[in-house]
């Protein structure tokens, strides 16, 4: 079986747990790639763009256990990617305590930073980052609830897929 070098079988994403590579301190709790099928295989081992099919997009979920929208806001993000018709390179990352929320600069659960930045970044001034906080979105129509909407977060990954 060839192996990508984070110790990965080629094709998928990220490190075998145990492997050289996984971060025992922010406590990697899945690692995938989804979205569109059939396009995962890298060439050589080597990811890249074959035959006008891009890189997965690369998307850090943030969540805490605390806040029950959790599993919702993973099975959204599938549903936004194939919405959009973009593969994605997700990592779930468990928030567990104040230090690591602080850390990550948490604004609670769920966050999806899509190729490293939150594009629902909260306005304002910047509030204190608890493990256990849950996350606020508001939806085009105006109202507030615990996800953003799957338009809004499809867009955001066919942004970062261009």
């Amino acid at each position: 079986m060839d192996v990508d070098e984070g110790g990965a079988p080629a094709g998928v994403a990220g490190a075998i747990p145990g492997g050289p590579d996984v971060d025992l301190e922010e406590r990697v709790v899945d690692l995938a790639v989804l979205g569109r099928q059939g396009h995962e295989t890298a060439v050589d081992g080597h990811p890249g763009t074959i035959g006008g099919v891009s890189l997965p997009v690369t998307v850090t979920y943030l969540f805490s256990r605390e806040c029950p929208s959790h599993d919702e806001g993973l099975d959204l993000l599938r549903d936004a990617a194939a919405t959009a018709g973009v593969d994605l390179r997700v990592e779930a990352v468990e928030v567990e305590d104040d230090a690591q929320a602080e850390r990550l600069r948490f604004p609670g659960s769920p966050t999806y930073l899509v190729g490293g930045d939150d594009p629902f970044a909260p306005e304002g001034p910047a509030h204190a980052y608890r493990w256990d906080a849950c996350r606020a979105y508001r939806t085009p129509d105006g109202r507030v609830g615990p996800l953003p909407a799957r338009e809004e977060l499809a867009a955001a990954l066919l942004e970062a897929a261009a």
